[in-house]
């Protein structure tokens, strides 16, 4: 590393570092939000829940929202104790929750409800083979029969939920977020969230990058390293519940409850000021000196 380079990429990483770290304050204002959301969801249950009309739909409603609550309190209680895989990894689930709750509340037909429920029938069955297939290889007999009457009760109570077999296919997550019209948001969210669930390579390589810098400044690229990890998890975070209040918002039109349309209109505007004043600090990034200074470095693999 040339030292003009050395001076440029040690004065990012100290603003960079100091940027990205008080990302962390947002943590507050998310967790308000939250708890104004779970209000929201609090009446949805004791007052317009039963508005809608499918029972199916109703029941879906009724899940996805309660996990989707659970799940982003958890991951509220983790950025806070800067636990922030463990964040991601909620808010990973929780949007795609959000996004499954609003593909169905985007459907004015039953169509969508039955999708999701035929997915359930279809995923179990398929584990169910695999199951019958595995033990059939080990000859584990007892073990086969077991899987021949869960197969058997599979296809006896798929048949209590009539039109479910002709149902459509439950679609992908990209198309999901196509028919959204939120397929930004799968390249953007969804799938480097998921990297916090599936493998952790990300923050590996990040760390290890770190690692490869010049012995004086180390300390301070893994520093960095470590800010650009929490800031992302507060922006995830802040997204996530943005969904949510999507969510809300949808199904407030759904009901055609005015009061609780507004109230998501508000809670949307604070949620996407916080996260609209973090991308601009990304891009900031990306288009000054992180471009050039990350050239000059090698992983020590």
């Amino acid at each position: 590393m040339t030292t003009s380079t050395k001076i440029i990429h040690d004065a990012f990483l100290a603003e960079h570092e100091a940027k990205h770290a008080k990302h962390f304050q947002h943590t507050s204002k998310l967790k308000e939000i939250h708890r104004s959301l779970k209000e929201i969801f609090k009446d949805i249950v004791e007052k317009d829940f039963y508005s809608t009309e499918s029972v199916l739909k109703k029941i879906e409603f009724l899940v996805l929202l309660s996990a989707i609550d659970e799940i982003n309190e958890s991951m509220v209680a983790n950025l806070e104790e800067r636990r922030f895989s463990a964040a991601e990894a909620l808010a990973r689930i929780a949007l795609e929750h959000s996004i499954n709750f609003i593909y169905i509340v985007d459907d004015p037909s039953n169509d969508r409800a039955m999708s999701l429920l035929k997915q359930h029938f279809f995923g179990a069955r398929e584990r169910a083979k695999k199951w019958h297939s595995y033990l059939q290889g080990i000859k584990n007999i007892e073990g086969i029969e077991v899987a021949k009457a869960r197969l058997h009760h599979l296809n006896l109570t798929e048949k209590l939920v009539p039109g479910v077999e002709k149902a459509h296919s439950w679609p992908d997550a990209r198309r999901r977020f196509q028919a959204l019209e939120f397929e930004h948001f799968y390249h953007d969210l969804f799938t480097p969230a998921s990297d916090s669930v599936h493998t952790l390579g990300e923050d590996i390589f990040n760390l290890l990058l770190a690692n490869s810098d010049e012995t004086e400044i180390r300390p301070l690229s893994i520093r960095s390293a470590f800010s650009d990890k929490m800031s992302f998890s507060v922006y995830v975070c802040a997204s996530v519940l943005t969904f949510y209040v999507e969510a809300i918002y949808q199904f407030s039109r759904y009901i055609k409850n005015e009061a609780m349309e507004n109230k998501a209109e508000e809670l949307a505007e604070i949620v996407n000021k916080i996260t609209r004043s973090m991308n601009d600090d990304t891009i900031s990034d990306l288009l000054t000196v992180y471009r050039s200074s990350i050239t000059d470095n090698t992983a020590p693999i």
